[in-house]
């Protein structure tokens, strides 16, 4: 991968960065390059020889849904502009495969309406999320669905029918004769 730009800080521009036009994958991380943020689809290959401006904006973590959540948005010399949308990666940014399962959590947490639950898988897989109230009780749940192996991969849960409170929920992946399975706490709050 080419890195554009390193360590832009909050409220703060790069610089100016010549590229082919063509399709690019935009990887944002913490400053620490710990966390990847997001991985987000730039199909630039149509501004040939365009200027196009990348702006980042939003909050990780919304405190409220009348607040944006984090997105790129890219401008376009001839005025238009686009939402970048936040890619599926296959590949961990060094194009191996993750080693093991791997449960990422979800974002936003605590959220109102929806949520995204994140998951490394290390091969092809049947992956299913159940949902439990603190008594146990299913409350939602999606069936299994079948994913590519790699990194980030994502389920959208739509809790708008659950009540505030604390769930707990459990990410199932079925690899061949082999069931990993994994659980993350997340928090509703109308």
């Amino acid at each position: 991968p080419v890195v554009l730009a390193e360590d832009a800080p909050y409220q703060g521009i790069t610089d100016y960065t010549v590229v082919p036009a063509a399709d690019y994958t935009v990887r944002i991380t913490t400053a620490d390059r710990a966390v990847t943020v997001g991985d987000f689809t730039a199909p630039l290959a149509g501004a040939g020889g365009g200027a196009v401006t990348v702006l980042a904006s939003g909050y990780l973590s919304p405190p409220s849904d009348d607040l944006p959540a984090f997105a790129l948005l890219a401008v376009f010399g001839d005025g238009g502009t686009a939402i970048l949308p936040e890619a599926v990666s296959n590949e961990d940014g060094n194009g191996a495969l993750p080693e093991t399962f791997a449960l990422r959590g979800n974002y936003p947490n605590p959220f109102a309406a929806t949520t995204r639950i994140g998951f490394d898988l290390p091969q092809d897989a049947d992956v299913s999320l159940r949902v439990y109230d603190v008594l146990g009780r299913t409350v939602a749940e999606i069936a299994p669905t079948r994913l590519a192996a790699g990194t980030n991969q994502t389920f959208d849960l739509d809790a708008s029918s659950l009540a505030s409170g604390a769930y707990v929920y459990r990410v199932e992946a079925q690899m061949g004769t082999e069931t990993r399975s994994e659980t993350g706490r997340m928090t509703v709050v109308r």
